[in-house]
């Protein structure tokens, strides 16, 4: 019988309503943009023949890499099931204004490069360092960026993405940094696209039998999974 991880939706990328008029505090209108993609995927092309049973080279080699693709784009970045930034990658995120704290998505975060906005006279300037702490960072949840002790932010123009962060995400810069559950469900996945390359699966004996591996693609992703753009 043939094996098919059900229920494994496509989680709908972040929606923001920018007909919003923005007033101090109002994170609406936030932008995430991919600035510079992952070098590498979570796991090897050679990882993915040895899950499918494949010991060398073979023309399939193209389309398995698709696959590797596909199942990443699936957990990874702005619109992944998981929230988070899988191998390391670069990202801006706009806002209208300086939130009470800024909340930065797709964890583990490695590191803040700048933060820049446009002051009341429409001037683009660097955020000093000193100006603003970063909470949370490298762990496991969202981290948030404050104004530093005794500081507040400064004043921006009432403009459309006045404020830009540029972040850098992921849990390291190549597969051997990637939790392993994670890297394990993916290789199922894969292997389950591979053997099975049409939108229905039949059960050959039954015609109507369906099942479900246990504990596979859904389990194995469920404790990395975040819930909600901001939370």
């Amino acid at each position: 019988m043939v094996k098919i991880e059900l229920g494994i939706g496509l989680r709908s990328p972040p929606q923001f309503d920018n007909s919003i008029r923005r007033t101090p505090g109002n994170e609406s209108g936030k932008m995430l943009t991919l600035v510079t993609p992952p070098d590498e995927l979570p796991v090897s092309l050679a990882e993915a023949r040895a899950q499918l049973g494949i010991a060398t080279t073979t023309v399939h080699d193209a389309m398995i890499n698709r696959l590797i693709a596909a199942v990443t784009a699936k957990l990874d970045g702005e619109s992944g099931m998981l929230g988070r930034a899988l191998v390391t990658q670069e990202w801006q995120l706009t806002l209208d204004c300086f939130p009470t704290e800024i909340v930065i998505p797709l964890p583990p975060l490695q590191s803040v490069e700048e933060i820049t906005y446009l002051d009341v006279a429409g001037n683009e300037q660097t955020l000093a360092t000193d100006k603003y702490t970063v909470l949370g960072i490298a762990g496991s949840k969202r981290t948030r960026i404050v104004p530093a002790y005794g500081k507040a932010w400064p004043a921006t123009r009432d403009f459309a993405e006045s404020v830009t962060v540029s972040f850098t995400a992921g849990y390291g810069d190549d597969e051997d940094a990637i939790p392993e559950p994670l890297r394990a469900a993916i290789l199922l996945h894969v292997g389950h696209l591979f053997e099975n390359r049409e939108t229905t699966i039949v059960d050959e004996r039954t015609a109507f039998s369906v099942e479900v591996t246990p504990y596979g693609f859904d389990d194995l992703i469920a404790p990395y999974r975040l819930w909600g753009f901001g939370s």
